[in-house]
């Protein structure tokens, strides 16, 4: 039986496209298995470079660790200064400013400075604190208001405090710096009416803060001692 015209150049060009496809792969094949080595050995390279990534990191944990216990077991030098057994916070900052444990041990030792009265290297060390962690940037934003505060910088002190209040608003937080703030404003500098705005604020943007009474009692105390006035 004859072929049509159609199956006679539907063969033909079949044939004629199977024949170039093979030897396409096959005049590349090296390329081809060029390009399977090049990738089967970027991905191992990026999952052992990735591995060692997570170690380093699990490691910082690991001093983290060791540093806040020696912190909380009232050893502070141990925990900044560090020993051939601990390494201390200050290392930890230095060698390691690109995970969150070194930014936290800023915090840290900037707590530990505040508490000997060290005001000025506190500061310093805060400066470093990373903007992008933000919850933790809260607490430095609060600790400069204590700071400032002993320092009678009370302006300093009021926009630290505003700061820590609004950089992450929540009801469970940022009510505890607004009362701080309306602290530094009644006993820094006398300004009662703006104290009372601080505590204002507390239950009409946190209504459901357990600060809320708090801030209340403190208003109507000041209400009481604005008519005595």
């Amino acid at each position: 039986m004859k072929k049509t015209f159609f199956e006679k150049n539907k063969t033909k060009n079949s044939s004629s496209f199977g024949e170039r496809l093979e030897n396409f792969f096959g005049n590349n094949l090296v390329f081809f298995q060029g390009v399977a080595i090049f990738t089967f050995l970027g991905f191992g390279i990026y999952i052992f470079l990735n591995n060692r990534r997570e170690v380093a990191h699990n490691k910082v944990k690991e001093d983290m660790w060791k540093a806040e216990y020696a912190l909380k077991s009232g050893n502070d030098d141990l925990a900044i200064n560090g020993n051939e057994w601990v390494v201390g916070l200050l290392e930890i900052i230095e060698k390691n400013d690109k995970y969150r444990e070194a930014h936290r041990a800023r915090y840290l030792v900037a707590e530990a400075y505040y508490n000997d009265e060290r005001y000025d290297e506190a500061i310093e060390i805060l400066e470093g604190v990373s903007d992008d962690y933000k919850e933790l940037k809260q607490f430095c934003y609060g600790l400069l208001g204590d700071i400032y505060c002993n320092q009678q910088e009370y302006e300093l002190a009021l926009e630290a405090m505003e700061k820590a209040a609004t950089i992450l608003p929540n009801e469970l937080i940022s009510p505890r710096f607004l009362i701080k703030k309306a602290n530094i404003y009644e006993e820094g500098t006398e300004q009662y009416d703006k104290a009372y705005e601080c505590y204002e604020r507390i239950w009409n943007l946190y209504p459901k803060s357990r600060l809320v009474n708090e801030a209340k009692k403190h208003a109507q105390r000041l209400e009481i001692l604005s008519s005595n006035i």
